[in-house]
């Protein structure tokens, strides 16, 4: 058992954590270097034994042997034995041996976390009513092909880890225009390149007779307006020829007049004839279907990367696109999205902004194979998992994904390249122990749905791995909310979060409203999930 957390009560060997206690804290609390220097392999998980000396509101003061002292919250802080307890015998007991009758010179204060009051079983009022044993402390935890049942995982392996907070790669960005963002967020090297082919292309078709190109130029703002009308098309769709989108409004209908913006229809026309965007050359391109865009795919993408120093959270989904051209290699059909037929794209964004900050395309089942990571990792989800959070590798950052990500080897091969996550697991449970889990939420394969009557119940089991990175404590989380949740952690822990409270309005046969509401009991690890698992859904409903 991990003692009592925040806001609910624990108990270990019958007693609630006290001034004077023997407790365990994560080495990082000393200090990130003094950590990586003292346990250089072991630095991340490594504990040191300390005493509970004083204990201030939520602070509680761990004192060490070298004199050392810091402040901590109870979630930071392990329990693992109490101070000044002796084995007693109970009154009346047949034992041969004298019970030691005496007290310590100078007994400490015994100081309860004041979170706990009111909701704690009453203590005996003194030793010689309990008897305490090691023994004697419940059934031992239940383990289960190497996981052990943990229903109170206090701390986190990010325990100590800094909360990024998203910024702009941009100086003085605060002052800057939205035309300075978005100029911010492209390749202008391609834009630039781009120019110079479709001048060319212009110039040429002069030289073939075309007259509308005489004295033919195209810089970089031309290309950026002409950008610009399409997004203003695509912004507002409307039936019709595009010229309708250049003329001057009839008294009926939308105002639609880009020629007020100093771009015509015949401007925009002759821009469409010569279009072009610049490609990779050489033999090793020359058969990939994906030639045409992929220079500029990911001239954007590294731009978009670039932009912005993300958060402290990333979450990892997909998105969709339309297609409207005549081909498309790695065409995709996904019914459930607003988008269903066209390209997908995995998408890794802020948790915080929700901005988009990593795109990578799907190009067909046989050419991801071949990609970055598949040699080495089974799970394809693994492999492109890593391509997709390489770039922030080391930093810490929680990496929030669903079911088609999540798995164990997923979390520790994050945890191996310095990141860590919480992730939602349902198909891909090798090595997770999920049937246990199903079982104590009372789940019926038949419905897909858990005991109504233990709703809001949840539980855990941890297990620790080996990694190149030093020991990996793993939590298996599972909550009954009508619906299992099962989550694999390693960047928090099931101390208990805020309620969660949910609302809907009801019309009955009168068309008269009701409003309803529940409220389940969460854990940090669950709410972490909860709050962050639908940003990119989000961002895709906005598009």
């Amino acid at each position: 058992c991990c003692g009592p957390c925040e806001s609910r009560p624990c108990w270990n060997f019958g007693q609630l954590t006290k001034v004077g206690d023997v407790v365990l804290v994560l080495a990082l609390v000393c200090g990130l270097q003094w950590a990586k220097d003292t346990y250089p392999s072991s630095w991340r998980s490594e504990k040191l034994e300390g005493t509970v000396s004083a204990k201030s509101g939520s602070k509680w003061t761990v004192s060490f042997t070298d004199g050392f002292t810091v402040d901590l919250n109870r979630a930071d802080i392990t329990f693992k034995q109490r101070a000044n307890v002796r084995s007693v015998t109970a009154a009346g007991s047949s034992s041969d041996t004298p019970r030691n009758t005496e007290k310590p010179d100078e007994p400490f204060e015994e100081t309860v976390d004041s979170s706990d009051d009111e909701r704690v079983p009453e203590e005996p009022e003194s030793e010689d009513e309990i008897e305490i044993s090691r023994d004697d402390d419940g059934p031992a935890p239940e383990t289960v092909d190497g996981w052990t049942e943990n229903d109170h995982v206090n701390m986190g392996q990010r325990a100590g880890r800094p909360r990024h907070q998203p910024s702009y790669n941009l100086p003085d960005y605060e002052s800057k225009e939205l035309y300075d963002y978005a100029l911010h967020c492209l390749p202008m090297e391609e834009i630039t390149a781009m120019a110079a082919l479709m001048e060319t292309n212009g110039l040429r078709r002069y030289e073939n007779g075309d007259r509308h190109y005489v004295n033919w130029k195209v810089t970089s703002t031309a290309v950026l307006k002409f950008f610009g009308c399409w997004m203003y098309m695509l912004a507002f769709p409307m039936e019709g020829p595009r010229r309708a989108y250049f003329q001057a409004p009839d008294l009926i209908g939308p105002t639609h007049n880009l020629g007020t913006f100093g771009v015509g229809i015949r401007w925009f026309e002759d821009m469409m004839a010569c279009f072009e965007i610049p490609i990779y050359s050489g033999r090793q391109h020359t058969n990939d279907p994906f030639r045409g865009v992929r220079r500029w795919w990911n001239g954007i993408r590294d731009a978009i990367r670039d932009a912005m120093e993300p958060g402290w959270v990333l979450v990892l989904d997909e998105s969709m696109f339309r297609w409207l051209g005549r081909h498309m290699p790695g065409l995709m059909v996904v019914r459930r999205k607003p988008t269903p037929v066209g390209g997908e794209v995995h998408t890794l964004c802020c948790g915080i902004t929700g901005a988009f900050i990593y795109l990578e395309l799907w190009e067909g089942k046989a050419a991801m194979l071949t990609k970055k990571y598949c040699d080495v990792h089974a799970l394809k989800s693994v492999a492109l998992t890593l391509r997709m959070v390489e770039h922030w590798q080391g930093s810490g950052r929680a990496i929030i994904a669903d079911s088609w990500f999540g798995s164990v080897p997923c979390v520790l091969a994050l945890f191996a390249m310095g990141l860590y996550a919480c992730m939602n697991v349902k198909t891909v449970h090798r090595g997770y122990p999920k049937e246990p889990l199903l079982a104590k939420l009372g789940y019926t394969k038949s419905t897909g749905l858990c005991d109504k009557e233990r709703r809001g119940e949840l539980f855990g089991y941890t297990q620790v791995f080996s990694t190149r990175a030093g020991e990996c404590q793993v939590t298996a989380g599972a909550l009954n909310q009508k619906k299992p949740l099962l989550l694999v952690d390693t960047a928090s822990s099931l101390l208990p979060a805020e309620d969660r409270v949910k609302y809907w309005t009801i019309i009955d046969a009168n068309g008269q409203e009701s409003k309803r509401k529940t409220t389940q009991e969460m854990t940090l690890m669950h709410e972490l999930y909860h709050n962050y698992y639908g940003v990119v859904d989000q961002g895709n409903r906005d598009r």
